[in-house]
């Protein structure tokens, strides 16, 4: 097993917004609806595009909304599909709504070489660095990591995410 590096630094972050301007009681509500609903949690994130920071919300597709609804319904779900139409990007979004909102759970995600892991993870963490600080109850963001390195994070609500990729030698040993 490769001895995995400790960022010296969180991935960059794009908005760092620590208040609200709503009442304390909306804040509740939006917090609330936040954990209920992934699609209304992406209206919340943003999105680097050209020199702009793009909602989410307006940058998901139709299709990548089925297979999120897919995934809510079914759980078990093996995605038979084409490159570059924008899987990996909701996933990522989707993965750090359920490690924000969900309490003391583990996300696996298997990567066929290290580097797609590290990227995968990094993009996961620059997802959940961009939710503004407020929506968590956060002061910094660095409080809302236990541990993070280049594959795995854990954030304060013990739920986290271990990228790994499969080893031809011992692919057995995949995440463990």
């Amino acid at each position: 097993m490769t001895k995995r590096k400790v960022f010296k630094k969180l991935p960059p972050t794009i908005v760092n917004t620590t208040t609200c301007d709503l009442p304390p009681e909306t804040v509740l509500q939006e917090i609330i609806k936040c954990k209920q609903d992934f699609f209304y949690f992406t209206k919340y994130v943003t999105v680097p595009i050209g020199t702009k920071e793009v909602p989410f919300s307006e940058l998901i597709y139709e299709k990548q909304k089925e297979l999120i609804k897919l995934i809510l319904n079914k759980h078990y779900v093996i995605v038979n599909k084409s490159r570059q139409i924008g899987c990996s990007f909701v996933i990522q979004a989707f993965i750090a709504w359920l490690v924000l909102f969900h309490n003391n759970l583990n996300v696996g995600v298997i990567s066929r070489k290290g580097p797609e892991a590290t990227d995968f993870n990094r993009k996961i963490m620059r997802i959940i660095n961009n939710v503004p600080l407020w929506l968590t109850g956060h002061k910094k963001i660095e409080e809302r990591y236990i541990k993070y390195t280049e594959q795995t994070f854990i954030l304060q609500n013990n739920s986290g995410v271990t990228c790994d990729c499969v080893s031809l030698s011992n692919p057995e040993n995949v995440l463990r």
